[in-house]
């Protein structure tokens, strides 16, 4: 999904105005980051790190990657809707 994300801006804009499925996050996106970060800490101190872990380490670096790029868009979002709000409010007042 990052990866969509990264390449297609449409695709990264309805995933950004996505709302989160619970109240703890404003978006659905404000748990990627963090996820990734504890599976990258799980993993990266696990004993065994047999190729099942080497290949999810290599994964979950990937994905931070790609969701570094797709944070770099949401940035650009968020500053398009302050601008968008911000002419609201100056054509109502």
């Amino acid at each position: 999904m990052l990866h969509l994300m990264a390449k297609d801006d449409v695709i990264a804009r309805f995933v950004y105005k996505t709302p989160s499925h619970t109240f703890q996050c404003a978006r659905f996106t404000d748990w990627f980051r963090s996820y990734l970060d504890a599976q990258r800490a799980e993993t990266e101190k696990s004993i065994t790190y047999n190729n099942y872990f080497k290949s999810k380490f290599e994964s979950i670096l990937k994905s931070l990657i790609y969701l570094e790029r797709v944070e770099a868009k949401f940035k650009v979002f968020a500053e398009e809707d302050k601008a968008a709000y911000e002419r609201a409010v100056a054509e109502e007042g």
